[in-house]
């Protein structure tokens, strides 16, 4: 009988993170989470129909404060890494110096204890992948105004980096995929669409839905054929036109 893969999530109470939680344990798939709060993260899940000992709650107060020992265990005990993490967006958040490189931090832990994973990084259309077209001369100018004032975007761009870097296609080790959404919606209103690169302009209208983000990420872990479609690659995500079906280029 086969068993589902053991997800290790970071970011499980965050907006996107939370709705990854829900779809894998109501599919039946054993879950560990690093959280702050065990009693918000209850708080933000219907677990009522979820089995028993599926759920696996680390409590800690920052990231930080974990040791390399105890990331080891909850690394050894996963079959999939996956990353939801973010930064508040508020004053502290966005450009507060406390947890500055929270994402890039947190990867570079994470993949300092796993040696033959799989990686999910929940990333964002402004982080430029190595296939993408060269972006108009004032989106680029806009991103180089980012990468200097806005620490979310500078994180989410050196998480990235590092995996591609440490981790290329050529090594045996750990296996990724960068998720690229648009800009984010709460409201699903049709199926995802997948795009090897952007499409069309960075300050667009192109909208995902966080559920949706969070169904391609699931996806990833279950469909073995799509995995090895995106492999190493950072896909971009975008809303379905509602008369389509999911495309997955």
């Amino acid at each position: 009988m086969k068993t589902n893969p053991t997800v290790l999530i970071v970011g499980a109470t965050g907006a996107t993170g939370k709705h990854l939680v829900q779809s894998l344990l109501t599919d039946g798939y054993p879950v560990s989470v690093i959280v702050r709060s065990k009693e918000r993260l209850l708080s933000l899940i219907d677990t009522d129909k979820v089995e028993k000992d599926l759920l696996t709650v680390k409590e800690a107060p920052s990231f930080n404060d974990l040791s390399a020992a105890e990331y080891q265990e909850l690394v050894d005990q996963a079959d999939i890494l996956v990353s939801c993490l973010g930064h508040t967006l508020n004053l502290s958040g966005i450009w507060g110096r406390a947890d500055r490189r929270l994402v890039t931090d947190t990867v570079k832990r994470l993949t300092a204890a796993a040696k033959n994973k799989k990686f999910i990084l929940m990333s964002s259309d402004g982080v430029v992948g190595p296939n993408d077209d060269l972006r108009p001369f004032t989106e680029r100018a806009i991103l180089s105004f980012f990468r200097y004032l806005f620490t979310p975007h500078v994180d989410n761009e050196e998480a990235a980096a590092y995996l591609q870097t440490q981790f290329p296609s050529t090594q045996d080790g750990i296996k990724w995929v960068i998720v690229r959404p648009t800009n984010l919606v709460e409201d699903a209103t049709s199926d995802y669409q997948v795009h090897d690169k952007p499409v069309g302009s960075l300050f667009g209208d192109t909208k995902i839905a966080r559920s949706l983000v969070a169904k391609f990420m699931k996806d990833l872990i279950s469909d073995s054929k799509l995995w090895e479609r995106y492999v190493f690659q950072m896909p971009v995500l975008q809303n379905a036109p509602t008369e389509e079906v999911p495309s997955k280029e």
